[in-house]
């Protein structure tokens, strides 16, 4: 098993080993206390027996350099068990919780793999290689097998159609590294599977649909910037909760995304890569996924 010291933190920031940004009993918390509300109370720990089953906290696999030859990159790892925190029994959804402190440009580059028409922003305009109405229809709350491709045909499964197995750019890439200012601070690292040329466009969402079910420890709560965004989580979880059913991992990184699930695209956002990843060598292989509200909802923007 690999030792704390050697893991690499899902909000990693340092590219170093040992990861510099891994919470531990032997490391500072990720933010320092700073106040206290009026209150002066924080939120209590999980009830007891509501998380008694450990669940594996998603350890990305080393970052690969982009020299690195294809079919060496290895697969996601998982770290010793751990449980995601659970909401307080009584909490009660809008309770402000009392905090202890509390336009990026695109820029494409010619030579740069193509995504695949179901993965990249839709055009207006109808081309062989954009049909219309060829698009992914997806909430990131559910898992990749509930995705549907629609087209000028039927609904369908992404799992039953051949676009799902197609390589998820152009010319194929054996890695990228996707992120989301709507997740944030969580990275999704994507790797091809052993004896494939190239990440699948089954790939790209079975690696985000992985880090976003993450448990969520409770310190990294405090990385919300305020009351009202962890209220929002609250809420997020507790809808989570009563649409999914009894889930006893606790608060998991999708309920950061509030009410803003639903895939639009990947795109490319290179101040989003340089803002998110220290590694220059690394924002070639950067995409930034894009989501939007769920229709009907008041919630504003994450």
């Amino acid at each position: 098993m690999t030792s704390p010291s050697r893991q690499r933190s899902l909000f990693c920031e340092c590219n170093k080993t040992p990861c510099q940004c891994w919470p531990s009993s032997i490391t500072a918390p990720v933010t320092r206390p700073r106040t206290r509300s009026r209150s002066g109370q924080v939120p209590p720990p999980p009830a007891q027996g509501t998380s008694s089953t450990l669940w594996p906290h998603y350890n990305p696999a080393q970052l690969p350099s982009p020299r690195t030859p294809s079919g060496s990159h290895s697969e996601p790892k998982t770290s010793p068990a751990m449980r995601g925190y659970v909401p307080p029994a009584d909490y009660v959804a809008g309770t402000q919780y009392p905090s202890p402190g509390s336009s990026s440009a695109k820029s494409p580059h010619p030579g740069q793999p193509q995504l695949h028409a179901l993965l990249k922003a839709q055009s207006i305009l109808r081309t062989p290689e954009s049909p219309a109405g060829f698009r992914l229809q997806w909430d990131v709350r559910d898992a990749p097998k509930e995705a549907v491709v629609l087209s000028g045909h039927e609904p369908e499964y992404l799992f039953e159609h051949p676009a799902s197995v197609a390589y998820a750019t152009s010319p194929p890439v054996p890695f990228m590294l996707i992120a989301c200012n709507d997740a944030l601070p969580w990275l999704v690292p994507v790797h091809a599977q052993q004896g494939s040329a190239g990440v699948t466009v089954r790939d790209v969402l079975q690696a985000v649909h992985a880090v976003l079910y993450t448990p969520v420890e409770e310190s990294m709560l405090w990385l919300l910037p305020s009351d009202t965004d962890r209220a929002r989580l609250y809420n997020a979880y507790q809808d989570r909760i009563s649409r999914n059913g009894d889930d006893r991992r606790g608060i998991l990184a999708v309920d950061w995304l509030g009410e803003k699930s639903l895939f639009v695209c990947l795109g490319r956002d290179e101040a989003l890569a340089k803002r998110r990843v220290a590694d220059k060598d690394m924002w070639p292989h950067v995409y930034a996924l894009k989501l939007k509200l769920r229709k009907g909802t008041l919630v504003s923007d994450v």
